[in-house]
């Protein structure tokens, strides 16, 4: 097939007098993996083990719907690079026999050219620079119809992690350090400025730190010079992008940037994104850092106003210069502190977060382009518009193909700690105790409380929908408790939905107690909270709290509690006692619990969907799940927005949402490539997983239970404890499943879900075999580990070393109930000598059905009569 609309003459990279003399190499060929035969074909993502020049493809590190970003290996100076490839998979297609990448038709080639100059801009730019806090480009080439550019590969956290670390901690990171942090990112973007280019999406997730603690800035896909005089994209992270950028104003430069950088810091500190800039230059309801006195604790009013200052939706409020900005932070000699991690944090927190470079460029830009025809740039520009009316009045869950908080991609979202919970916590710095107690109260203005996500001004009342409280239950003949709020006179407010009572954990569970009708309280008035059966009888609990000394009443104990809650509207409440509601009011009320199947298959109609979206936003759980699933259903995934609902959902106490969102964060995508499977695009979080898993064991879901098992047998977010992976065994008898078969020295390597798949419909399931294991590393034990299901045939087992193909093992073995594992021994030393110097890993072509299971990796035994211990 003929490609149109690409030349293939090499294309120079200089576009201005300002451009490095960089040309696009035309002469490169793709080579398949040397494993192929006549029946391969590629699909989507080059295959492990493909040549493109001198780089051999080793993994897939992220893929979005403008481009892909593969993880290579340069085979001339023999470490490991990034590759990245123009591939706007809305264009065009890659031909399954040639590799190459090629226009759908005319009409899209000469948008496919319009994505290939912005691909190659940010190669410009790029090889312009030079600075260790900027990533390098090293080479670009144009091979199988597109082009492709190398960089340097930078292991890094996000800016995120921290967010994270002063969320959970409170704080923890001095001002010393901060600013250290913050005077490094201002070098950067100082010589940035200096060179004339604007990043234009500076946020915490752009910014990746090293094990030393060194900041690189990545994601140049959206930077301008800044004497650019083109047409400005409409490109804006909600909450980090200046008012002239979200507005797509002339009047960018340095400023916004720096307007960028204080929100990275105002999120950092406060655990949440700053409003809309545009939003604030109308009605500017943000609380200065500087008068928080929560922050000024902790941080001098100098440091907090130069965010402040940063930060102002005015240009001509805002710092001008990164020099200015340096200046007014008083850092003398350039001598400045740094935040770095141990080896042990930095690993265990990059398993846990999306590595954001893999991504850097893959995104959607709306920037309208002079070779476009100008009824594109009108509708185009309508779409926008329309966007915004909408964010103003609000989707309905099914109007028009993307809702305003999706990324283009479905790939790039922050991580769902970003996630602004409306929510009243009683934290304390004093010495946790874990405190025998029946009641406790509570007045919500009191000044020893903390907010977020909610109106520095407070209102008259807050709708409460849930109570975080960690709390241990050693009686194990008391019945359940219950969460009962009481006003001054003792009149019964609302009682959770759902109690506490033993469990098997000997530790404080982190338990949410529910309340469905949302009730009012005043923020002037005190509430009693108490314990009690439903027969109205007090009983102590023990909750971690701590001991405080009162003016009024001398020592005191204080619970740590978190109430997730919303202003109150009664408008809301009215509505939903309407006869037109009755449905909703059954889905958002109803007293008996709700599965996930029962949820999808309330039909709404339009009118129904806009009245949801409503009650979500005044605070109901149960319709903040139901919107996140619409989105599910409508879009095959749950984008930012339905990822937003479905963690709103959890906090809020539904027991559905917390159990859906911890199997997301424990992750599966990873294995099983060729699966439609459709998480959020949150950061691996083990240990928070483990805390929704636990909120929702009082409901005993075998699946949940399941999944705990998991976690526990491999100290993943939990302490490892056999003990507990029996208790929970036995609390699965009867259930579909069986931890029976686990191995509990053995690391699992990978596992699979009910994932519905057909009876025989085949599926691959990758995983890389860890570093520091390799010396051990023996084989694989694939365990079928669920009761009921379809038939579970395993195919083939694959072994790759640096992506090529080293073994290949036929097998076509049912695993079933009476014989469920199939041990599958491999001898590293046959196939490199030194193994520790090549990336291993294992794909297993399976027919999996709807099972679920796990792949162990066997060790060598010092001993040839050790014997494995099983539950």
């Amino acid at each position: 097939m003929e490609r149109s609309g690409f030349n293939s003459d090499p294309v120079s990279l200089e576009q201005d007098e300002h451009s490095d003399n960089v040309s696009v190499r035309s002469s490169s060929k793709l080579l398949p993996p040397p494993s192929w035969n006549e029946s391969s074909v590629y699909s989507k993502e080059l295959p492990a083990g493909a040549t493109l020049e001198h780089y051999k493809i080793l993994k897939v590190l992220g893929s979005g719907g403008f481009g892909i970003t593969y993880l290579v290996r340069d085979t001339m100076l023999k470490r490991k690079v990034v590759l990245k490839e123009n591939f706007p998979s809305s264009y065009a297609y890659r031909d399954p026999f040639t590799g190459c990448v090629i226009p759908n038709n005319e009409h899209d080639a000469e948008s496919f050219q319009w994505t290939l100059s912005n691909f190659l801009n940010e190669a410009r730019v790029l090889a312009q620079l030079d600075s260790p806090g900027i990533v390098r480009v090293l080479s670009v080439f144009e091979c199988n119809g597109t082009a492709y550019f190398s960089m340097d590969y930078v292991q890094g956290l996000p800016m995120d992690y921290l967010g994270e670390q002063q969320l959970l901690a409170g704080n923890c990171y001095s001002e010393a350090k901060l600013k250290g942090l913050l005077v490094h990112i201002l070098q950067i973007l100082d010589y940035l400025h200096k060179k004339g280019i604007c990043h234009r999406d500076i946020k915490p997730g752009n910014i990746l730190l090293t094990q030393e603690g060194a900041p690189v800035l990545i994601d140049f896909g959206a930077s301008r010079r800044i004497e650019s005089n083109h047409t400005q994209t409409v490109l804006a992270t909600r909450g980090f992008s200046s008012p002239e950028q979200a507005l797509g104003r002339k009047d960018m430069g340095p400023w916004s940037d720096l307007y960028s950088l204080g929100a990275t810091f105002y999120s950092l500190l406060k655990g949440f994104a700053p409003p809309r800039g545009e939003e604030r230059l109308i009605n500017d309801t943000i609380q200065p850092l500087a008068a928080s006195s929560s922050l000024s604790s902790h941080y001098s009013k100098n440091f907090l106003k130069t965010i402040d200052k940063a930060l102002s939706p005015r240009v001509e409020d805002r710092y001008a210069s990164a020099e200015a900005w340096m200046k007014d932070l008083r850092v003398e000699g350039g001598a400045v502190s740094t935040i770095q991690f141990s080896p042990e944090e930095f690993k265990s927190a990059r398993k846990r977060f999306f590595n954001l470079f893999a991504l850097s460029s893959s995104r959607l830009m709306s920037e309208g382009q002079e070779h476009l025809r100008t009824s594109r740039k009108i509708a185009f520009g309508m779409i926008i518009v329309l966007g915004i009316i909408g964010a103003l009045l609000g989707y309905s869950i099914h109007g028009g193909n993307r809702t305003e908080n999706e990324d283009a991609l479905g790939l790039r979202f922050p991580s769902v700690m970003s996630t602004p919970i409306p929510q009243i916590i009683s934290d304390s710095r004093d010495v946790s105790l874990l405190s025998s107690m029946d009641h406790f109260d509570v007045r919500l203005d009191s000044p020893s409380l903390s907010r977020h996500a909610l109106p520095s001004v407070l209102p008259d009342r807050f709708s409460l929908a849930c109570v975080h409280l960690r709390v241990l239950q050693e009686d194990k003949m008391c019945p359940p408790l219950y969460l009962t709020i009481r006003d001054e006179q003792g009149k019964l407010v609302s009682r959770s939905f759902n109690g506490f009572s033993f469990t098997l954990i000997e530790s404080p569970v982190l338990t949410g107690f529910r309340f469905v009708d949302l009730p009012a309280l005043k923020v002037d008035a005190p509430y009693r909270f108490s314990f009690e059966t439903k027969d109205n009888v007090p009983h102590p609990l023990k909750v971690v709290s701590s001991q405080i000394t009162t003016l009024e009443s001398g020592k005191v104990l204080k619970p740590h509690f978190k109430f997730i809650c919303a202003a109150y509207d009664p408008g809301v409440k009215a509505s939903l006692d309407s006869p037109e509601n009755s449905k909703l009011r059954e889905l958002l009320i109803a007293s008996r619990k709700r599965n996930r199947t029962e949820i999808d298959s309330i039909v709404l109609t339009e009118r129904e969907k806009v009245q949801l979206r409503k009650f979500a936003r005044a605070g109901y759980p149960s319709a903040q799940y139901k919107i996140a699933r619409l989105i599910f259903e409508r879009d095959g995934r749950y984008g930012e927005e339905g990822g937003a609902w479905l963690y709103k959902a959890a906090m809020g106490g539904f027991i559905v949402a917390q159990r859906d969102l911890a199997f997301l964060l424990v992750g599966g995508k990873e294995f099983f490539p060729d699966i439609l499977q459709c998480p959020v695009s949150l950061s691996q979080n083990y240990s928070q997983a483990v805390d929704l898993l636990l909120m929702s064991f009082t409901a005993q879901d075998p699946s949940a239970l399941y999944m705990l098992g998991i976690l526990y047998s491999q100290g993943w977010g939990v302490d490892y404890s056999a003990e507990m992976v029996m208790r929970l065994s036995k609390l699965l008898a009867g259930s579909g499943y069986d931890l029976s078969r686990l191995t509990l020295s053995a690391p699992i390597l990978a596992h699979w879900e009910l994932l519905g798949q057909q009876d025989g419909a085949y599926t691959r399931m990758c995983c890389s075999i860890p570093d520091r294991k390799m010396k051990q590393f023996s084989g694989v034990r694939l365990v079928r580990t669920s009761k009921e299901g379809g038939s579970l045939f395993i195919d083939k087992v694959i072994l790759f070393r640096d992506g090529q193909e080293v073994m290949s093992r036929s097998f076509r073995s049912a695993l079933t109930q009476e014989s469920p594992v199939l041990e599958v021994s491999m001898n590293m030393e046959d196939y490199a000598e030194n193994v520790e110097n090549f990336e291993w890993s294992i794909e297993v072509i399976m027919a999996s059905a709807n099972t679920c299971g796990i792949m162990e990796m066997m060790e060598k035994k010092e001993l040839s009569n050790d014997k494995e211990k099983r539950i």
